[in-house]
């Protein structure tokens, strides 16, 4: 677990650093997506003032269930 939040923090440190570093999954909401582990997604938005974490998705799931609305 504390593996975990580690990898999360730095991941975040990154984005904070350079947002546009990570792949556009979704163009019309521009979602991108960062890889924390094997298993874990994140995703975030940019906006003007503010990275917006939207989830982190479990990659064992079906992967129809995610949506960005």
């Amino acid at each position: 677990m504390e593996n975990f939040i580690e990898i999360t923090n730095k991941m975040i440190g990154q984005i904070m650093l350079n947002p546009k570093q990570f792949p556009t999954i979704n163009k019309k909401h521009k979602v991108r997506k960062c890889v924390l582990t094997r298993h874990n997604t994140l995703f975030y938005t940019i906006s003007l003032q503010s990275i917006n974490i939207l989830r982190i998705y479990d990659t064992r799931q079906d992967p129809q269930k995610i949506k960005f609305v």
